[in-house]
This record gives C-alpha cells, sequence and structure tokens, in this order.
C-alpha cells in the first residue's frame, strides 16, 4: 500500500507542477531566466 500512496503522491505533485509551470510561461516571459542561464553557463565553463 505504500507504493500506491508513494505513486499518488508523486503524480499529484508532478501534474501540480506542470499545471503552474505551463500557467506561469503563458503569463510571463522566460527571457530573464535565459540569460541568466546562458551568463552562468559561460562564467562555469570559465572556471573550469
Amino acid at each position: 500500500y505504500i507504493a500506491i500512496i508513494a505513486f499518488i503522491a508523486s503524480f499529484l505533485s508532478s501534474y501540480l507542477t506542470i499545471k503552474f509551470f505551463l500557467t506561469f510561461i503563458s503569463k510571463f516571459n522566460l527571457n530573464i531566466f535565459v540569460y541568466y542561464r546562458v551568463i552562468l553557463g559561460v562564467f562555469i565553463l570559465l572556471f573550469i
């Protein structure tokens, strides 16, 4: 029974997260996030 409860909890949390993220994407622009990730990636490559 524990595996079934864990599966249901995982499914619900994943569903709610995906639903929230899709709503967030439709309302806001993600360009700032993209710039942040590119700059962070460049810094990581420079320091490695």
